[in-house]
């Protein structure tokens, strides 16, 4: 768990320098908006719409750490070896 927050962290330097595009790749060689840095742009926006986008992408990445942080809980406990 610590490594994956580690890497999520480190990566946020990256996410900003590396650029922001809009358009939905169709491969996987394309460049592609992260989670993060589409919700700090459509923030900025004054459409209301893509305002709610961001409100409901932040909501996603939001339910994403928490069951990254609680299935990682659940497997901690079945490999540990002082069983409760």
């Amino acid at each position: 768990m610590l490594s994956i927050g580690r890497a999520i962290g480190d990566a946020a330097g990256v996410m900003f320098t590396a650029g922001f595009t809009d358009s939905i790749p169709t491969s996987l060689s394309q460049p592609a908006a992260t989670l993060p840095l589409s919700i700090f742009f459509q923030l900025s926006s004054p459409s209301p719409e893509v305002r709610d986008r961001a409100y409901t992408a932040a909501l996603l990445l939001t339910l994403i750490v928490l069951v990254l942080s609680i299935s990682g809980r659940l497997v901690s406990r079945y490999f540990s070896k002082n069983k409760i």
